[in-house]
């Protein structure tokens, strides 16, 4: 083999230099193993014991976080109820239970006038003398906390003169309780189906003037309900 070396400048080839007389190998002498076999892919890949020990103690940091975090109350539906009060304060009232308990005298059963699918229902007295409805979430009630916050967003903004206001909630020591106006008659399905004895009572026979006057109230609400 010859090695032939050129120099191209200024449009001339100069022969730097002709090595026949010089024969150089390619290659020098080099021990080769012919069992030589390469490595394989396998044979780098990480033993199972370091896998198994770095799942494991993966695992453990994640348990220890979660553990601080809800012993810090982060997780608990008391600190996620809290984050919620902050947003729901803004749009209507905010109760404190130890002024639910002083309005209720402690939910006592003498206070209770109904029961529903929520829960019990509760007359109450607030301090300034306001006449309120508590409605408290019952444990076998099917509605959640979720529902429960998305029924505070959802009436908080509805404002009509044919519909109950919402006064507020009370989110506290795993009590869920909403504040309504109180309906001084009573419901209109007790009016309209009250029992023979009770119709002694002159408050409750309705002339159909007043439940002509009633049934157009309750299509405005309805109204007002469907156009929001």
């Amino acid at each position: 083999m010859h090695w032939r070396f050129a120099y191209f400048g200024l449009g001339k080839e100069q022969l730097l230099s002709h090595l026949d007389q010089y024969m150089v190998p390619l290659i020098s002498a080099i021990s080769v193993d012919p069992d030589f076999t390469p490595p394989s892919e396998n044979n780098r890949s990480i033993p199972v014991g370091a896998v198994v020990a770095i799942v494991f103690a993966g695992a453990i940091v994640i348990i220890f976080v979660i553990g601080i975090m809800w012993w810090k109350g982060c997780l608990t539906q008391k600190c996620l109820g809290a984050r919620e009060q902050k947003g729901l304060a803004s749009q209507t009232g905010l109760f404190s239970l130890q002024k639910i308990k002083a309005a209720t005298n402690n939910f006592d059963e003498s206070f209770k006038i109904g029961e529903g699918g929520f829960g019990p229902v509760y007359k109450g007295v607030l301090q300034d003398g306001t006449i309120v409805a508590i409605k408290q979430l019952s444990s076998k009630s099917t509605q959640g906390f979720r529902e429960f916050i998305n029924e505070i967003g959802m009436i908080s903004t509805l404002q009509h003169p044919n519909l109950v206001k919402l006064y507020g909630f009370c989110m506290e020591d795993d009590q869920l309780l909403l504040i309504y106006e109180y309906m001084e008659n009573n419901s209109l399905a007790h009016a309209l189906f009250a029992k023979k004895e009770d119709l002694e009572n002159r408050q409750l026979r309705l002339e159909w003037k007043t439940r002509k006057r009633i049934c157009i109230g309750i299509a405005k609400g309805l109204a007002y309900l469907h156009g929001e």
